[in-house]
């Protein structure tokens, strides 16, 4: 019975929507995909944020629940107007993988902005917080 109680417990944990990806990843389908743009073109007058993120990746999930898909988040990137770029590294990806060492970051979550005074990038902590990308954007803006 026990044995029986575990597995219906194990087999109905996909259900449970914590483990959705659906729900995790936001509704503002804004993204557009890492790999099919390139930054540098997009930067002109624009100020742009990248996600590197994974399916697998626990802090990446954690950020995206906490911060990046929150609505105050939400609207200040929109009010900003800043292009959001997000690549998944779910499965190993060459140019994601070349992209984090140009950075000297050789795991993920990676967030940055760039923009045109800021080419190279205001790389945030692995662990986002409201405030840090809020301070990034006064930064961006000044």
């Amino acid at each position: 019975a026990t044995l029986s109680l575990s597995l219906v417990i194990f087999f109905s944990l996909p259900s449970i929507n914590l483990f959705h990806q659906k729900n995790i990843i936001s509704s503002n389908n804004n993204w557009l995909d890492f790999n099919e743009i390139n930054i540098t073109d997009l930067i002109d007058n624009n100020i742009i944020f990248v996600d590197i993120t994974a399916d697998w990746c626990a802090t990446c999930q954690f950020n995206k629940v906490n911060v990046i898909n929150t609505k105050n988040i939400e609207n200040i990137f929109k009010d900003n107007q800043i292009i959001l770029i997000r690549g998944d590294w779910t499965k190993p990806n060459k140019m994601i993988d070349s992209y984090l060492k140009k950075y000297n970051r050789y795991g993920i979550p990676f967030n940055a902005f760039f923009s045109n005074k800021f080419q190279d990038g205001i790389l945030l902590s692995e662990i986002l917080t409201e405030k840090e990308i809020i301070k990034a954007i006064e930064k961006l803006n000044e």
